[in-house]
């Protein structure tokens, strides 16, 4: 596991490492065997791995498969200005013209702005209880 600072709002199915490849395989047959089946169970909000959603800031702990697939993506988002975030985090629209005019972004472009998914806090270690 490896402790995370989100920088995004997203979500993630937490399986634990040691079931990853094994759904990874199951997902892949029931692709190739049954399509319908395959596209249903995607598209279905019921999973035995619970759904994890993260808001910017928030430090989780993400299984190493999660890491290692995206610690290095890059996204997209929104400029936002902490003045016009609501008290449980959402957005606030304000004025572009406001916005140039106390200098909170440079002009009506710079709307969006890149950043990295996550970024590592530090690795947490795998306690063995048979020692």
């Amino acid at each position: 596991m490896k402790l995370v600072k989100f920088n995004v709002v997203t979500e993630f199915h937490n399986i634990p490492d040691e079931k990853f490849k094994m759904e990874v395989e199951n997902m892949e047959k029931l692709e190739d065997e049954d399509w319908e089946k395959f596209a249903k169970k995607l598209s279905s909000s019921r999973n035995k791995y619970p759904y994890v959603t993260v808001k910017i800031g928030d430090e989780i702990a993400v299984p190493d498969w999660y890491y290692e697939h995206h610690k290095n993506d890059i996204v997209d988002i929104t400029v936002y200005i902490d003045k016009y975030v609501s008290d449980n985090g959402q957005l606030i629209p304000f004025d572009m013209k406001d916005a140039i005019k106390h200098g909170y972004v440079k002009d009506f472009q710079s709307t969006m702005h890149k950043v990295k998914r996550f970024e590592l806090i530090k690795e947490m270690t795998k306690i063995n209880r048979n020692s």
